[in-house]
């Protein structure tokens, strides 16, 4: 799923000035379910396979989208890598334990170092550094607000360098457009053909899975036949089969 979703992300990205804003902020949400899917199948793969080995492993990511704030994202989120950020880098730096500038600057330099062990860009230690600050500044608990700041902070993260990625945020605004025309075009850039209403469809269905599985996991709910059927669904019609490599291979 993650590998289809990667033909209208990269088409948007290479073209960022010549696409209809309503692209560039579709391109930006389906990221944010691209790098999902990718990097939570990668995880539960490899605990697949150490279980398979007769190794036990902790869950890797719990329902990071429907975080309260940054702060509670970074603990749903890649919890393995967090979990060493905290422990190796945040609490000898001296954690919360400390002034407030202290405790300030320990913040900072932690996610700083998590943007550079994810490249040496100026765009992913902007990613670092704002992740950052809305950990530190961002308390107040809103789940809609927390995840559009987080699809709008990949946006670096995808992006080839820091100066695609603030084009990418100019144009999201500049190219804006509702109309008729701008919404097919959004649509046809992905299809290519006059198939938009069943990638439509498809779409909707990957966006319910992943709805459905959070939930399942944040309110303890039983989804298990109709999160097969789905799944079976997306994987007849939009999976693509044979060898691709996972984005978080890079790193």
């Amino acid at each position: 799923v993650a590998n289809m979703i990667t033909n209208y992300v990269n088409s948007i990205h290479e073209n960022i000035s010549g696409v209809p804003g309503l692209s560039l902020w579709l391109a930006a949400f389906l990221y944010a379910i691209e790098i999902y899917a990718d990097f939570s199948g990668w995880s539960d793969i490899s605990n697949g396979l150490m279980q398979i080995l007769g190794f036990r492993e902790t869950r890797n990511f719990y329902a990071p989208y429907f975080s309260s704030n940054i702060k509670d994202f970074w603990t749903r989120w890649h919890i393995s890598f967090s979990s060493w950020l905290r422990d190796y880098i945040y609490i000898p730096l001296g954690g919360s334990r400390c002034s407030k500038a202290r405790k300030f600057a320990n913040v900072l330099i932690t996610f700083l170092v998590s943007g550079i062990w994810h490249g040496s860009g100026i765009n992913f230690l902007f990613w670092g550094i704002v992740h950052g600050l809305g950990v530190y500044f961002i308390s107040r608990k809103n789940k809609f607000l927390t995840f559009i700041i987080v699809i709008l902070l990949w946006i670096p993260f995808r992006a080839v360098n820091f100066t695609s990625a603030i084009n990418y945020y100019s144009c999201m605004i500049t190219n804006f457009d509702i109309s008729i025309s701008a919404i097919t075009n959004t649509i046809l850039i992905f299809t290519g053909d006059n198939t938009c209403a069943v990638y439509a469809a498809i779409l909707f269905a990957e966006i319910l899975l992943l709805f459905l599985y959070d939930l399942a996991l944040t309110k303890q709910k039983d989804f298990s036949v109709i999160f097969t059927f789905i799944f079976a669904f997306m994987i007849i019609l939009f999976g693509r089969v044979g060898e691709s490599a996972f984005i978080y291979a890079q790193f």
